[in-house]
């Protein structure tokens, strides 16, 4: 009580409450920092993978995983402390309530986040403008496919499996595949389909290889790293391609970017050509302006080099900011990684655009509002 009295003469009653109550409205912020970088340690290295199987000690679980027990047994007692984990009278941790949850659907959104913690811990430099996303910055590109396919499988990709076994079709081309989970998905819903997966990035074919080698489909998928927009060489060796997937991929090619030196250059006659140097330039010298242009083109020219394939279109649709911040669900977090990382999110209507300016007919439709996804089945 003395403590309490020495407060009260120093700062009084009034002010001590209004300090008390703004620290409570940053703890939320905070702790869901510290909170989120704890999981994803534990998720990183196989902890709670462990804990799911029975409680363990920091001891034995760092024994068993190669970890450090110290630093491992700070994260978990901080775990206990905010209910996460459950710390028991022998010192072994097991999942409280809260843990078991997470460690099952949410789980795949720990792994996207963990993708995009590269580019939110570069935040005050990007804003700066001392760095730039794409030259000096990067996401983790093996998390973003591990995260999408973990987040795919409760919703997407079943609703895309619905709509290829309806329309009975047997050869998938997958677009930006990933870590193969759609393909999986959708050999498991549709008997005697075969599947061919494509993606660009080298961390992101790693995880579906090794993916594939354990898998009961490696027979019925291939998989290799290319562009999806240079897809010529490919659909010759495969003309049975009857439907094409792109799940979440075409919003990550509408931004362009142009040097601002460029577009001056342009504009003087006589000048030298564009500065090939233009992705040193500091982001002050680049502007971006939103396209659909080579969207629009891949659909186009698509068609005509395999007329009798289908494209099936899954995209995230923008939600309007108001219904955002009169409910902030976790599309607030989405569009912020995305407009982070020159990804472009449309609305529906703005999809239907570009689909119509690309000479391509919607076939079939699914929108739902409610979690801001939409599916467009192409002809």
């Amino acid at each position: 009580m003395g403590q309490i009295f020495d407060l009260l003469r120093m700062f009084g009653l009034a002010d001590l409450v209004k300090k008390k109550r703004r620290h409570e409205k940053a703890l939320p912020f905070i702790r869901g920092y510290s909170a989120t970088a704890s999981l994803w340690a534990l998720f990183n290295t196989g902890v709670m993978d462990e804990l799911r199987r029975g409680p363990a000690s920091a001891e034995d679980l760092a024994a068993k995983l190669h970890l450090d027990a110290r630093v491992l047994g700070h994260v978990l007692e901080y775990l206990d402390c905010i209910r996460v984990l459950r710390k028991d009278a022998d010192g072994k941790y097991s999942l409280d309530r809260l843990g078991r949850d997470l460690v099952e659907e949410p789980r795949g959104a720990f792994d996207l986040a963990c993708g995009y913690e590269s580019v939110l811990a570069e935040l005050t430099a990007m804003v700066k403008g001392e760095k730039r996303f794409g030259r000096d910055v990067r996401r983790r590109e093996a998390f973003v496919a591990r995260g999408s396919g973990e987040l795919g499988v409760q919703l997407p990709f079943p609703v895309m499996a619905d709509i290829i076994r309806r329309n009975r079709f047997k050869s998938v081309l997958d677009l930006g595949s990933g870590d193969l989970e759609l393909l999986f998905t959708l050999c498991e819903a549709v008997p005697g389909l075969k599947g061919i997966g494509i993606d660009i990035s080298p961390d992101a074919i790693a995880v579906a290889r090794e993916r594939l080698a354990a898998s009961k489909f490696r027979d019925r998928v291939t998989v290799e790293q290319g562009d999806i927009f240079d897809l010529d060489a490919l659909l010759a060796r495969h003309p049975d391609v009857d439907v094409m997937t792109a799940c979440d991929v075409f919003h990550e090619h509408l931004l362009v970017g142009k040097s601002k030196l460029e577009t001056r250059n342009s504009k003087t006659a006589g000048s030298p050509p564009p500065n090939a140097e233009a992705d040193n330039e500091p982001p002050s010298n680049f502007e971006f302006r939103i396209s659909s242009f080579r969207v629009e083109t891949f659909l186009s020219e698509t068609k005509g080099r395999a007329p009798n394939a289908a494209v099936l279109v899954a995209e995230f649709c923008r939600q309007p900011h108001e219904r955002l911040r009169r409910r902030p669900t976790a599309f607030v977090e989405h569009h912020l990684w995305h407009n982070l990382t020159d990804q472009v999110i449309l609305s529906a209507d703005e999809w239907r655009e570009v689909f119509r300016k690309s000479g391509r007919r919607v076939v079939e439709e699914h929108v739902f509002d409610i979690v801001g996804h939409g599916y467009f089945l192409l002809r």
